[in-house]
């Protein structure tokens, strides 16, 4: 893989792609689909002209050349539409418009729907062939979903239309255009012929719909999350929603784990299910060697085997031959999934374990898939001591039985492996142990084998990790250095392997660096001369270097700024590194980080291209398509001047409710990580990255800022970390973004044992932390503030997000006080300015600060020059030599509103322009960018959030007009802002030199 420039044409062509295996067909009685050529179809539901391309907030917030919905696919393909159903449609949108909401996370999850009658109905079905039903839902950034009608259930105007349309028409179709799964009872009820998940598919979502229905592509998408018959079904849902805490008391039983073990009766559709228009065989078996015997503790790692006694590699191989025994072309995903012995801990019936997709394979043709497992994928975390290892990764004495299919319920034994005795993969230390007590989910064993629900208490917390973090900071030097592993500063005191007692290069021993910072070792030694490029070039170590910088330049570098900082791209979220005069001047550059996972957010109104979103990617199970998705995104990345994208998203689906789903990919934490480690290579091959969130537990956007998870170590571990483990060891992030919330007693940006005993210390990450825009931090005990970012720097959260200006320190925070203090140290300042300095070491941005420039660079350059954009909505106005007031009444604000003023300038020269605006009926922390640009040229993003309720006057400085003539454009990029006044007053007129430089012309002539 691989692109050398960036082309839009192949860019669509590949999300178009994507849309169509990510399409999840549940249903397709009788062969309805695909259609026939020049099929006649009668297109019902008003998601026909208002397609979803993505969820709301920062995931969503993409401005986009086009978006291709469904119908206007359909349009252009051989299928005829009824033209009067279409018709009757348009007259009722007349009355009943698109509801847009107001402002920051105020869209409705759905649209209201036309009512409709039998009459109409009947009379399109003697006209068409075919019903073709689409239901469209939203939800996003602060703004869950709801077990309700019009979000998670069926409204009564819907319900309607799939009785009146099932009942007249043979042949129904049924398309739902939604980020999450949804209440599904509907379909037993009215029994359409077909049923297709085809998520919220971006720009190109419509035409990868195309492809599905007019079988151009056979669907291939599978569950990524079990649809059980009610919400009340899923364990989570009592444990969701609340204002102040949730009790994750399913533990590591969520999703298929808890389903098949405890509830088999209660799924409609299991994990891993979908259709396609062909059928495939499987003929699946364990590879000799690799079982039994194939495991021995001496060799945990995968595909190496034990020296001491022969042993294969520590890995379970499956090989799978798969054919095509239909009529039709068509991929298939081959799942495989571990049934471990229930043991001393309790295991789900199954876990999935391993993955592959065929190529498109043509009637009777075959592929053999390799599945490797290695032991860590099937090891168990001991966070009681239950197994006799506790704070240990384990795989216990017993039968492990192998299924392979094409979802998790009927998919068929395929091999076993037998272990004598218990076997640690890895020994540990607690971290992160809830403080809370609660009781956790556990199976037992009924006479009949099958498993019924018990209850046992969760481990709660041994270990103090302030006194942790005290004890361990005479190692800090390492971390800053970077020169040992990362694990190395977090081992047990005097544990093998830390060093401790030895001396370091100067002589000194650990032993002697001050508790309290490290003392002489991590004074300020003022300007030596060093810059960051010295550290790159080897010519001196990152510790002296950043030894040069006061401590106020320490906290000015933990400061991030934005939203819509001018010192990086346009309207992205935020800047950081060098982020004030001084830090430049030792060479540190600005990097640029923008939202999201469905691609890039510029609030100025810059056009990006809208992806499909995560619930669709990861019902691909495709990697290898990922990856050349996000190859085409990091390009993008590149000619945007963006270094890292604020995504993917990776946090489970526990709960259906939960409005951030359509941002993440699945309930399972194994093709979660699958899929962001594909993301995260694709990018990396152009020196981008991706800043993978919400790390964690972001279960739930209401009272996101404040609501607690209370979770075991356990499912920590296994579940909500372990995407992210796996993004980090196998696709090599170096960016993580923390969660608002409150994570068993600690804001996750202050969770000392999440980021630095585990991310750093077990997982050995050396990136950078950051955390969510104006997140809270505490220390123990108490509440999170957003101010005290010194509890985030002794976490290990290297970089506050964000602040309007760091060297003046608007937002308060408490950096300065706390080290003068000794709450924290100037050593773990250096920590995390290292951890930035090295980051900023691999960026473009530090590339374009040295002068070096590729041909990749130049290319990129010269196709940002050719897009250009529109100016909308022209208002002419004249401007006397005075100045003016602009028509405020012809401002529109609405949510991706824009307005451009041909100003018919009397007297040229400099001008400035005073807007007096406040935000009106928001939340506190909403999101309100408004982008002025001048001539096509950015002049200012004004960024306001919800606590700007005030009238406040904002001061914009315009570029000298030299003609009469220039054009003033203003861009909302969400909805909220109220203008009171835009008056224009010339600042200095350049007439009397225009005049001047004339009379010098003819004096010449």
């Amino acid at each position: 893989m691989g692109h050398d420039t960036f082309d839009i044409k192949q860019y669509a062509r590949t999300a178009r792609a994507v849309v169509a295996e990510g399409t999840v067909m549940l249903r397709n009685e009788g062969g309805v689909l695909p259609l026939r050529e020049g099929e006649r179809i009668a297109l019902f539901g008003r998601g026909q002209f208002n397609y979803y391309k993505s969820g709301t907030g920062s995931g969503g917030m993409v401005n986009t050349s086009y978006v291709t919905g469904i119908r206007e696919a359909l349009e252009e393909s051989s299928f005829v539409l009824n033209e009067k159903l279409a018709a009757a449609y348009r007259e009722w949108l007349r009355e009943n418009p698109f509801d847009a909401g107001a402002g920051w996370a105020g869209e409705p999850w759905f649209q209201k729907e036309m009512p409709l009658t039998g009459e109409l109905v009947g009379q399109a079905a003697e006209e068409s062939d075919t019903a073709v039903i689409i239901i469209a839902r939203t939800a996003g950034e602060d703004q869950d979903n709801k077990a309700e009608a019009g979000s998670y259930l069926l409204t009564a105007d819907e319900e309607d239309m799939l009785r009146l349309v099932c009942g007249a028409f043979r042949r129904t179709v049924v398309l739902l255009n939604v980020g999450n799964i949804i209440d599904m009872k509907w379909v037993e009820r009215y029994r359409p012929s077909s049923v297709l998940y085809v998520w919220q598919g971006g720009q190109e979502g419509g035409n990868g719909v195309l492809d599905v229905l007019s079988g151009a592509v056979s669907p291939s998408g599978k569950l990524t999350d079990t649809i059980a018959g009610d919400i009340a079904d899923y364990p989570s849902t009592g444990n969701h929603g609340d204002e102040k805490r949730n009790l994750y008391q399913e533990d590591i039983y969520v999703g298929y784990r808890y389903f098949e073990t405890f509830a088999r009766d209660k799924v409609l559709y299991p994990f891993g299910f979908g259709l396609s228009y062909t059928t495939f065989s499987l003929e699946a078996r364990m590879e000799e060697g690799s079982a039994p015997g194939g495991f021995c503790s001496r060799s945990p790692a995968a595909g190496q085997g034990c020296r001491e006694c022969g042993t294969a590699a520590a890995q379970v191989r499956l090989r799978v031959k798969v054919t095509n025994t239909g009529a039709a072309a068509g991929k298939e995903v081959v799942q495989a999934y571990c049934q471990a012995p229930q043991g001393a801990l309790g295991k789900p019936a199954r876990s999935l374990c391993g993955f592959a997709k065929t190529k498109e394979l043509a009637p009777g043709e075959s592929q053999v898939l390799e599945i490797a497992i290695p032991a860590q994928v099937l090891a168990s975390y001991d966070d009681s001591g239950a197994a006799g290892h506790k704070s240990s990764w384990v795989l216990e004495a017993g039968e492990y039985v192998f299924y392979v299919g094409t979802d998790v319920r009927s998919a068929s034994a395929a091999g076993k492996a037998n272990i004598e005795d218990t076997i640690v993969i890895e020994s540990l230390e607690e971290a992160c142990a809830p403080v809370t007590a609660f009781q956790r989910m556990k199976p037992q064993a009924c006479a009949d084998g099958s498993f019924q629900v018990a209850y046992e208490a969760a481990p709660l917390r041994t270990v103090d990790s302030g006194q942790r973090r005290a004890d361990r900071l005479a190692q800090i030097h390492q971390a800053i250095a970077g020169s040992a592993d990362p694990s190395d500063a977090v081992e047990g005191s005097g544990a093998p392997g830390t060093g401790k007692g030895q001396p370091d290069a100067s002589g000194r021993t650990e032993d002697s660096v001050s508790a309290a910072g490290g003392g002489e070792r991590f004074a300020c030694t003022g300007d030596r001369g060093y810059r960051l490029s010295d550290v790159e070039a080897g010519k001196v170590s990152m510790e002296d270097f950043l030894a040069q910088l006061s401590d106020e330049d320490l906290a000015c570098m933990v400061r991030g700024e934005g939203m819509c900082s001018p010192k990086v791209t346009a309207g992205t979220a935020g800047a950081f590194g060098g982020v004030t005069e001084r830090l430049q001047a030792f060479g540190i550059p600005i990097a640029c980080c923008a939202d999201g996972p469905s691609g890039i957010r510029m609030d100025c109104g810059s056009i990006a291209f809208a992806m499909p979103n995560g619930a669709c990617l990861g019902a691909t199970f495709n990697e290898a398509l990922s990856e050349e998705l996000f190859e085409w995104e990091a390009l993008e990345l590149r000619k945007n001047k963006i270094d890292t994208l604020l995504g993917p998203g990776i946090n489970l689906h526990r709960n259906p409710l939960n409005g951030r789903n359509f941002e993440y990919f699945s309930e399972d934490p194994f093709v979660t990580g699958k899929m962001a480690a594909a993301q995260l290579r694709a990018m990396g091959r152009y020196h981008v990255t991706g800043t993978i969130k919400h790390f964690a537990c972001n279960s739930q956007e209401f009272n996101r800022h404040t609501v607690e998870a209370v979770v075991s170590e356990r499912a920590l571990r296994e579940l909500y970390l372990k995407g992210f483990e796996i993004a980090v060891k196998e696709g090599g992030a170096y960016s993580v973004m923390t969660s608002y919330n409150p994570i068993n007693g600690f804001w996750s940006a202050a969770n000392y044992d999440m980021l630095t005993t585990i991310l750093r210390g077990q997982w050995g990450y050396t990136g950078i932390v950051m955390t969510d825009w104006w997140a809270k931090a505490n220390d123990e005990g108490k509440s999170g503030r957003a101010e005290n970012v010194a509890a985030m720097v002794r976490a290990q959260n290297d970089l506050f997000m964000v602040t309007a200006n760091a060297a003046e320190n608007s937002q308060k925070d408490n950096s300065m006080e706390s080290l003068k203090a000794g709450r924290v140290t100037r050593a773990e300042y250096l920590r995390s300015a290292a951890n930035i300095c090295r980051y900023l070491l691999t960026t473009p941005a530090y590339q374009r600060m040295e002068g070096r420039e590729s041909e990749l660079d130049r290319q990129l350059a010269a196709v940002a020059a050719q897009e250009m954009e529109s100016f909308g909505e022209l208002v002419r106005v004249p401007v006397e030599a005075a100045g003016c007031s602009l028509p405020v009444e012809e401002i529109p604000t609405g949510k991706g509103s824009s307005v451009t003023f041909e100003l018919n300038v009397k007297e040229r020269g400099f001008y400035r322009l005073e807007l007096t605006c406040r935000v009106a009926g928001q939340g506190s922390l909403s999101q309100v960018p408004l982008t002025l640009s001048q001539d096509k040229q950015i002049l200012k993003t004004i960024s306001l959030t919800g606590e700007d309720t005030e009238w406040r006057t904002e001061e914009i400085v315009l570029n000298p007009s030299f003609h009469n003539t220039t054009f003033l454009k203003l861009y909302f990029g969400q909805g909220g802002m109220e203008i009171r006044e835009a008056k224009l007053a010339l600042k200095e007129s350049l007439e009397e030199k225009f005049r001047a430089v004339r009379a010098s012309q003819e004096e010449s002539e």
